[in-house]
């Protein structure tokens, strides 16, 4: 019994951390985005995909090779999907996928 306790408490605190991590890569692309408003166009739009797509748009350079897969809002997929799951937001994600067909 003492096992199942263990590791109830060791899933519960992972699940912290990842909610954790989650949270500060968020904070840091809002403070990416923030320092290159001119670039990002992020128009004030509350939420994951507006913060995500404006993250792309100062990071990811345009044209990259092997992004030629898809676009959503001007922006390539796959970069976009990836910092919505980074950010833990799958509902993002799956609005991404939604958006490129």
């Amino acid at each position: 019994m003492q096992f199942i306790e263990w590791s109830f408490f060791t899933v519960l605190n992972v699940g912290q951390y990842l909610i954790g991590m989650c949270s500060r890569y968020k904070t840091y692309m809002t403070s990416v985005v923030m320092g290159n408003l001119q670039q990002a166009c992020r128009g004030g739009v509350p939420g994951t995909f507006p913060l995500v797509r404006s993250y792309v748009a100062v990071r990811v350079p345009q044209g990259l090779v092997g992004l030629e897969d898809g676009v959503v809002e001007d922006q390539p997929f796959w970069p976009l999907v990836y910092y919505c799951l980074r950010c833990g937001d799958v509902a993002a994600a799956l609005f991404c996928a939604k958006q490129a067909g």
